[in-house]
C-alpha cells in the first residue's frame, strides 16, 4: 500500500506521514502540500512538487530509513467510521465498477463484505485493515493522530515543521447528500470482528 509520504520542505525539515485510504488522506495531502503550493490542491496537483521533496511509498519498504525522518506521523480512524465512510464514498457516491449492481444497501455491504472485496478491487483497497498499511509496531511513529484531530493536531505539526503559518482547515464534502447510516448492534459487532487486528494494535487511539 503506497500511502506513506516522505516529505522534505524547503527549509530541509523532514517528516513522514502514513495515511491509509478513508483515513482523511485527501485532507492530509492538501494540508501537507500547502507549504509547497500555497493553496489547497488535490492529489494530481502534487505532481507540481519536486519528487525529491515528495515521495509516496509503501511503509514496509522504507522502514529501515525512517530514522532520516525525525517526525513520523500516522493517521488512524475508528474502523466503524471508516467502514461507513467507504460505503458512502465508494458505493453510494462513486459507484465505481458499478458496485451498486451488487450492493443494494448497507446491510448487504456489511454481511457480504468478504465476497464483495473479492469482486471489486476498489472496495478491497478502501477496506483494508489499517495495519496492512502501518504495520504492527506503533513505536516507529512519533505521533499517532486520530482523524478527528487532523485540524487541531496535524495542521500545527505541519506548520511547525514547514515553517508555514495559517494553513487553512480542509473539508472534503460529498458531492451530494448521503442518508445517515444507522447501524444495528449486530452490524457493529461484525465490523469490529472484521477489523479485530486494527482494534488490537491501535484501539486505544480510536
Amino acid at each position: 500500500m503506497h500511502d506513506t509520504y516522505l516529505i522534505t520542505y524547503k527549509n530541509n525539515n523532514k517528516l513522514s506521514v502514513s495515511v491509509a485510504n478513508k483515513c482523511g488522506s485527501s485532507s492530509c495531502i492538501s494540508i501537507m502540500g500547502f507549504p509547497f503550493l500555497g493553496s489547497f490542491k488535490y492529489r494530481k496537483d502534487t505532481n507540481q512538487i519536486d519528487r525529491k521533496n515528495w515521495k509516496v511509498v509503501s511503509l514496509s519498504k522504507i522502514s529501515d530509513n525512517l530514522s532520516h525522518y525525525p517526525i513520523r506521523i500516522v493517521i488512524v480512524r475508528d474502523p466503524i467510521e471508516r467502514f461507513i465512510s467507504c460505503y458512502k464514498d465508494r458505493v453510494i457516491q462513486r459507484n465505481k465498477d458499478k458496485v451498486k449492481d451488487t450492493v443494494k444497501d448497507f446491510s448487504y455491504f456489511v454481511n457480504h463484505i468478504e465476497v464483495i472485496r473479492t469482486k471489486y478491487r476498489d472496495i478491497q483497497r478502501h477496506t483494508e485493515p489499517q495495519v496492512k498499511s502501518y504495520g504492527l509496531n506503533q513505536k516507529i511513529f512519533t505521533h499517532i493522530i486520530n482523524t478527528k484531530h487532523i485540524n487541531d493536531r496535524f495542521i500545527p505539526l505541519i506548520e511547525e515543521v514547514s515553517h508555514t503559518q495559517n494553513i487553512p482547515i480542509v473539508y472534503h464534502k460529498n458531492s451530494f447528500p448521503v442518508p445517515e447510516i444507522i447501524l444495528t448492534e449486530e452490524e457493529k459487532q461484525k465490523i469490529k470482528k472484521f477489523y479485530e487486528i486494527d482494534y488490537k494494535f491501535f484501539g486505544e487511539f480510536f
